[in-house]
């Protein structure tokens, strides 16, 4: 049975607001939980695990995961940074269903896409969708996979890492790559969906339903259900205060950057983006790492660095500046998940950065696999943070997967 993997026209027939509101809830928790290391292996396990209530709404091309789709994208209209979060979240929902897909699914989908394609083509009088839905209506009309060639501005990553051949500016597509086309367009097609409303003045207002999924988002950006928590910055002088606030992983990091007055690469990487995160500016993180790195350090068996602000300082610099997206591709990178932590722990046990969680997950699911030692992991933290708390707040009211979140409800206590 061929299964729907991409929406463009919004569902009819009604629906109660309740309802709507609890499977754009379910598909947006549902969304927070995916990673882009993340299997659909490990995704389901998750779910079954321990999120099974989740699974209505995004159940591939039921009704209801319509439904949720569409009412997260109304909200994603009227909210750029949702909007940003919505399309990077499904599009890597699409790439883990697109590879369990069967080729009779991936054609559809390209149908899909087509038939939208045209709609646009004839509303906005686009000569570039033209040629797009013209290179791929050959696989539409006969419902079957064939060769294609598509504008390469339309592939550009696949171009970028050289795995397609251009002629004459056209990107040659084979079955192999027929994912990496479907994505590509979804990205795109949606952006322009998105824009066009923008530019048409058609925004939704924001009504008791966008206004719950916004809520909803912003509190779980904060990661904490009950009230709003944003990390206040904080300076070289505030920031020994604020050591006890740290997470498990990263006062262990600090404790050994103290004692040994350097830290290895992707140490240093990590622990510059946890405190950019919680609020340290680049100017007073110049300071923080010149502090340490112009002390004498010996290398031994815990100190492989050799690098020092007296030899190295423009390097280091660099490296400063590139995390704070002041230089290079001027990104704003993010400080590591808890997640992204405890599979590093799982395949890099040497590593300094590390959750000290993860041991005792291991033993509470011994048979399980690294998923849900992660999830498990993150549950024994919560309860750490939750014990160390002197407000009121319990377990039920603590929730986060970064942390820099646990940072910030333990200093907000």
């Amino acid at each position: 049975m061929v299964r729907n993997l991409v929406f463009f026209d919004p569902p009819l027939g009604e629906i109660h607001l309740h309802k709507l509101l609890s499977l754009a809830r379910k598909r947006l928790q549902f969304l927070q939980l995916i990673t882009e290391s993340m299997t659909f292996d490990e995704l389901s396990e998750i779910l079954s695990q321990t999120h099974e209530d989740l699974a209505e709404a995004v159940s591939c091309g039921s009704k209801k995961d319509r439904i949720s789709h569409f009412a997260l994208a109304l909200a994603a209209q009227v909210d750029p940074e949702f909007q940003a979060f919505l399309l990077k979240k499904e599009t890597l929902f699409l790439k883990l269903r697109l590879s369990q897909s069967s080729e009779a699914d991936q054609v559809q989908a390209l149908t899909r896409m087509a038939h939208h394609l045209k709609l646009r083509t004839r509303l906005r009088h686009d000569l570039e969708l033209f040629r797009l839905f013209t290179a791929i209506a050959p696989i539409c009309d006969k419902e079957l996979w064939q060769d294609v060639q598509v504008p390469f501005q339309w592939v550009s990553q696949l171009v970028s890492d050289r795995r397609v051949s251009l002629v004459n500016g056209l990107a040659q597509i084979d079955i192999t790559l027929c994912p990496d086309l479907l994505l590509s367009l979804f990205s795109s097609l949606k952006k322009m969906d998105w824009n066009d409303s923008r530019a048409t003045d058609s925004m939704p207002q924001k009504d008791d339903l966008v206004s719950d999924i916004l809520r909803a988002f912003y509190q779980e950006q904060t990661h904490t259900p009950c009230y709003a928590i944003r990390s206040k910055p904080i300076t070289l002088r505030t920031l020994q205060k604020n050591i006890s606030f740290f997470p498990p992983c990263y006062k262990e990091l600090f404790d050994r950057l103290v004692r040994d007055k350097r830290l290895p690469h992707s140490a240093r990487i990590s622990f510059t983006l946890f405190l950019k995160e919680i609020g340290l500016s680049f100017e007073e993180s110049v300071q923080f790492w010149r502090r340490f790195y112009s002390q004498e350090s010996k290398p031994s068996s815990t100190v492989s660095c050799c690098h020092s602000w007296q030899n190295h300082e423009k390097k280091l610099m660099y490296s400063i500046r590139h995390l704070y997206g002041l230089v290079g591709g001027r990104k704003n990178y993010s400080a590591h998940s808890c997640a992204a932590i405890c599979r590093q722990s799982l395949s890099s046990p040497s590593e300094m950065l590390l959750c000290p969680f993860l041991e005792s997950a291991q033993k509470v699911d011994g048979e399980q696999s690294g998923s849900v030692w992660i999830v498990e992991a993150n549950r024994q933290c919560q309860q750490h943070l939750a014990a160390k708390l002197i407000t009121s707040l319990g377990l039920e009211d603590i929730s986060f997967t970064k942390p820099s979140k646990y940072y910030a409800i333990a200093s907000q206590d």
